[in-house]
């Protein structure tokens, strides 16, 4: 878009309103950054109450996702404390909605962040090849 901004005969080859540029540009970067943010994202918590900290740091980390992939039309967490003996017992469960796709990874870990990182991890590299399938690379 900015570059046909810069190739519309509107504002002929040599663009002497600054103004009109940083308008249109403006404009690009908004629309950019609003669809980045369109991803609806549902955390779960089985059986515990999550606090807000956790909650903020999931919704930050899946929300980076958008940059891996802009066909991400919703995702959903679950979190679940498993009653096993090892210390390994937190797990983070993250399913995303892509367009012609579902994408799923759980991860057992120490902590929930932990858990929700190396989903997160699994899920890129889901993406990078979800995407490169449908390009046809």
């Amino acid at each position: 878009m900015l570059l046909r901004t810069f190739l519309n005969p509107k504002f002929g080859n040599n663009i002497k309103d600054k103004s009109v540029l940083k308008r249109y540009t403006n404009k690009y970067y908004s629309l950019k950054n609003w669809r980045k943010q369109a991803m609806n994202v549902q955390i779960q918590s089985i059986h515990f109450d999550a606090d807000k900290k956790l909650l903020s740091f999931i919704q930050e980390k899946v929300d980076k996702l958008n940059h891996f992939h802009d066909g991400i039309i919703e995702g959903t967490v679950f979190l679940k404390l498993e009653k096993a003996d090892s210390a390994e017992n937190k797990v983070a469960e993250i399913k995303l909605h892509v367009s012609g796709q579902d994408l799923f990874a759980k991860r057992n870990c120490h902590t929930f962040e932990e858990a929700v990182d190396t989903s997160i991890d699994a899920l890129t590299k889901q993406l990078k090849k979800h995407k490169e399938k449908v390009k046809g690379i």
